[in-house]
């Protein structure tokens, strides 16, 4: 972002000027200070601002491509607090379900207390629905509700 800016104020600075350099003003050898001749600056051309402008745009596209394709964390909750177990007076236990980079569901027990937390064990895989959940889960869903009022039983 710097180098954009200073690419844009040496686009609208100014050309070599005609007035006497700076040590002979400075050290001139006429008395008084003032010199009589004052030039008139050139103005700047509005062409010279181009390219530092389309420079500039060019970037802000970039920076905004780069931010748009950015990874996304995985659908779901990114951590969530299965159970906490308290040991004594500030220590627990508490067992933890995270999404790791592969977008799997691990869990974690971890400890806490006054310091800071502590990984106490990698729990590996987090399981995935018992077969019973999976089956009450399909008994709540409309195409089983919808079936057993065909067959006239009830929910």
């Amino acid at each position: 972002m710097i180098a954009l800016l200073l690419l844009a104020s040496l686009g609208r600075a100014e050309g070599p000027s005609t007035e006497p350099s700076t040590y002979s003003r400075l050290f001139g050898d006429e008395p008084g200070g003032v010199t009589a001749v004052q030039s008139e600056a050139p103005s700047s051309s509005p062409w010279r601002t181009i390219g530092p402008a389309a420079l500039g745009v060019v970037g802000i596209f970039c920076l905004w491509r780069l931010r748009a394709t950015t990874p996304r964390i995985a659908a779901g909750k990114p951590l969530e607090v299965i159970c906490r177990q308290p040991l004594g007076d500030r220590n627990a236990l508490v067992l933890l379900e995270v999404i790791d980079a592969d977008g799997e569901r691990r869990r974690l027990l971890v400890g806490t207390g006054a310091g800071a937390p502590c990984l106490v064990a990698d729990l590996g895989q987090a399981p995935g629905p018992s077969v019973a959940e999976e089956v009450l889960a399909e008994r709540r869903s409309e195409s089983y509700a919808s079936h057993a009022a065909r067959r006239g039983g009830s929910t």
